[in-house]
């Protein structure tokens, strides 16, 4: 991530949109599940069998923190005319600077204004993917390789707001896809 480019501001504020949404129904229905192992996202369509924090859910979130791992609930904020926000909840790694940096460089590949984290809010105007000459990841499941540097393809995820979820060819969680900057940059396997 180019630190140029990103501003971190501390604040208590909290995001006052949520389109279509009050703000705390927007909040009670994420739109997707992150998880951060080894500095490595994968991202999933967020649904209520997903378990939250409290009662004997906070034993396996101890558990995955004291692993390294972070999860969080991702919401995004569209607004009509203006580039997506994101709202980070963390449920357990939240205070590890390799799980804040994936996200937050996640929402900047794919063209986020600003990512509010649960003490600061991070600034990405300005700040994007140029330079990139596509993205990749690999499923690993299946083991397939996925590659595009089309416009089309930076286009519509940026429309959508994240890379591809899911494995074309076998159905199973990909990680988050990376951006590729030179010949031979992008995901070690």
């Amino acid at each position: 991530m180019a630190a140029a480019c990103v501003t971190r501001v501390r604040t208590s504020v909290k995001p006052t949109t949520c389109t279509l949404m009050s703000d705390q129904e927007c909040l009670d229905n994420p739109d997707f599940r992150a998880t951060v192992v080894g500095g490595r996202l994968t991202i999933v369509s967020w649904h209520p069998h997903l378990i939250g924090s409290g009662g004997p859910c906070n034993t396996h979130l101890r558990e995955r923190d004291r692993n390294g791992i972070g999860i969080a609930d991702l919401t995004v904020i569209r607004e009509p005319n203006a580039q997506l926000e994101l709202i980070a909840k963390f449920l357990c790694g939240g205070h590890r600077a390799v799980v804040r940096d994936a996200i937050v460089g996640w929402a900047q590949s794919l063209g986020y204004r600003r990512v509010w984290l649960p003490d600061e809010v991070v600034d990405l105007d300005g700040a994007d993917a140029s330079g990139a000459k596509g993205a990749r990841t690999r499923c690993p499941t299946c083991r397939t390789r996925w590659e595009d540097d089309d416009l089309d393809f930076w286009l519509n995820v940026r429309r959508w707001g994240n890379f591809p979820l899911s494995c074309p060819l076998c159905g199973c969680d990909l990680p988050q896809w990376e951006i590729v900057h030179a010949q031979g940059e992008g995901p070690s396997d």
